[in-house]
């Protein structure tokens, strides 16, 4: 099974890398390499700032589009409202014993129980500003209505 890893952004140095790169057509990337790390241990520590200033930014918008997190259904509303309190409740808990608790909750629901969250999921996927344009078929705002209106109605259909 094929994973897919998270793009990290670029360091300073590759930042360097990929400028000097573009203005010095002759230098080739996998032969010159040497080359290139030569001229960057001797440049110069303000000459570097900039590099490292431009890192540091994109780092913090990499963070920023990857800290949202998009809630997919009732259950994943649940867990994510419950898991904060159980860490507060529980700081030496585990990620795998929260997850198990918190699912074992949810399942000793009853049908009305599971509608409040259903119900706040419908108006959250409504006003979620972290569903805009997004286009998969499993995640809020996809394409296909019908699907999200299946998984919600089996959800409840368990209790």
């Amino acid at each position: 099974m094929e994973t897919k890893k998270r793009k990290q952004p670029l360091n300073a140095y590759i930042l360097f890398y990929r400028e000097i790169l573009q203005e010095v057509p002759e230098f080739v990337q996998g032969r010159d390499h040497k080359k290139f790390s030569v001229l960057w241990k001797n440049m110069a520590s303000e000459d570097k700032q900039l590099y490292f200033e431009e890192a540091a930014r994109l780092n913090e918008l990499h963070v920023e589009k990857t800290s949202m997190k998009v809630i997919k259904s009732a259950k994943g509303l649940f867990k994510e409202r419950q898991r904060m309190e159980i860490k507060k409740q529980f700081p030496c808990a585990t990620v795998k014993e929260i997850r198990k608790h918190l699912r074992g909750v949810y399942k000793g629901f009853s049908k009305e129980e599971k509608s409040k969250f259903v119900e706040e999921f419908k108006e959250l996927k409504k006003t979620d500003i972290t569903t805009v344009g997004n286009d998969s078929e499993t995640s809020i705002g996809g394409p296909r209505e019908d699907w999200s209106e299946k998984h919600i109605s089996r959800l409840t259909a368990y209790s």
